[in-house]
């Protein structure tokens, strides 16, 4: 993430003492939903996504994404993003829900490849919590 900004919204403490956090990264352009764990030592989890962090774009091409609502499922390890994908120059937006895999991989068993963008749009947006 070398380029642009990142916010996290949301967190889940960890029976081992590592974080787990979910919001934006701003690249170049998009905002992308962010997923990141990071270690009792407050360090990157190298093992989680791509060397701690794992980047979801919108579904949408040319939309923003951001999430607000973390919940893990113990018993599968997996973690439920939600948030929603939006034009920032729009007042209408998308619910967008994320289910990621302990080890930050997206899970391709939930939705579409790991995503459901509820396809109606919104003229107010709110956050959904959901749980596998």
């Amino acid at each position: 993430m070398s380029t642009g900004d990142a916010e996290l919204r949301a967190a889940v403490a960890l029976g081992d003492g590592s974080i787990v956090g979910a919001g934006y990264a701003r690249g170049a352009a998009e905002r992308s939903f962010l997923i990141t764990k990071m270690l009792p030592s407050g360090d990157l989890d190298a093992t989680f996504g791509t060397s701690g962090f794992t980047i979801l774009p919108s579904a949408e091409s040319g939309y923003d994404s951001e999430a607000f609502a973390l919940t893990r499922d113990d018993a599968s390890g997996r973690f439920v993003v939600s948030g929603r994908s939006f034009f920032d120059w729009t007042p209408y937006s998308y619910a967008d829900i994320r289910v990621v895999n302990a080890d930050g991989t997206p899970d391709s068993s939930f939705g579409y490849l790991g995503r459901a963008n509820l396809a109606s749009l919104f003229r107010k947006h709110s956050t959904i919590i959901a749980a596998p």
